[in-house]
């Protein structure tokens, strides 16, 4: 998902501290300011703004009403914070020590409202959390192990899921899969470099769909940095027109290909036809 800050910061964010106090008046506490690096994913719901955290790996909710912030999770991405903290390997998970973005990432609220999907960075899959308590009450989050996707067709590792979205219509899951989440811990002191294809083992990024019970099957192939113009390469975030007959899926541009130049961002719309095992992208 395309970030909600343009500039990270190790230790706060000043303009994302100018966009919850758009949402909220009151002065955000300086432990809930410090604690944020690199906010990604937003999804409201129920009155709430929900967003993670790929860096450290925290779900954060903002409850505008009382101007206060929870953690809800310490290790959405799927790897332990402790242990991503330390470089180190989490023993039942296989992630990446030198991977720079173990959190999660984007996420949406699974059909019927009873749990959030999250793209999960660190384990490179979509899971289940689930939900917990009412709009009145105030929502908890349980994470699990429920797995929605984790593998491409022919059983591959998907790259790093990066943002979804359900298609109401008929209740499928539509992703983004691309390599961002691969960038290593040893390579960013080297300064704004691209974020590549070395760790991925389909060798392309791509963008899902996901029926309500099934597997992922892939829409579009993302091509290469010989990509022609509107042709999809890197893609991020992704929504659907208010009426679902439109998908739109955004990439973000890092210079590898003239057709994409660095800063540069761009968003590409497909025509969406028929709904359940017909859907087609015209």
């Amino acid at each position: 998902m395309l970030s909600l800050v343009a500039t990270l910061s190790t230790v706060k964010s000043p303009l994302w501290t100018r966009v919850l106090r758009t949402l909220e008046p009151e002065v955000i506490s300086k432990s809930f300011e410090s604690d944020i690096t690199w906010p990604e994913g937003p999804l409201f719901h129920a009155g709430n703004l929900y967003f993670t955290d790929p860096i450290t790996a925290l779900l954060w909710k903002y409850n505008p009403a009382d101007g206060k912030a929870k953690q809800l999770a310490l290790n959405a991405g799927g790897c332990k914070k402790e242990n991503v903290a330390a470089s180190k390997l989490w023993a039942s998970a296989p992630c990446d020590p030198d991977q720079a973005e173990p959190g999660a990432n984007g996420m949406a609220v699974a059909p019927g409202g009873g749990a959030l999907l999250v793209a999960q960075h660190g384990m490179r899959r979509i899971v289940k959390f689930e939900l917990t308590g009412s709009p009145t009450t105030g929502f908890s989050v349980t994470p699990s192990n429920t797995v929605v996707a984790d593998a491409a067709p022919g059983g591959l590792k998907l790259n790093y899921p990066n943002d979804l979205v359900v298609r109401a219509v008929d209740g499928s899951l539509w992703f983004t899969d691309p390599f961002y989440g691969g960038i290593k811990k040893s390579r960013v002191s080297e300064g704004d470099q691209p974020y590549t294809e070395e760790s991925s083992e389909l060798g392309y990024a791509g963008v899902y769909r996901v029926p309500v019970g099934g597997t992922p099957q892939l829409m579009i192939v993302g091509n290469n940095a010989s990509a022609a113009p509107g042709v999809l390469d890197r893609p991020n975030g992704i929504s659907f027109s208010p009426d679902y007959k439109r998908l739109y899926v955004a990439t973000c541009c890092q210079g590898h290909s003239k057709h994409c130049p660095k800063g540069h961002a761009r968003w590409t719309g497909y025509e969406v036809e028929g709904s359940g095992d017909a859907t087609k992208l015209g």
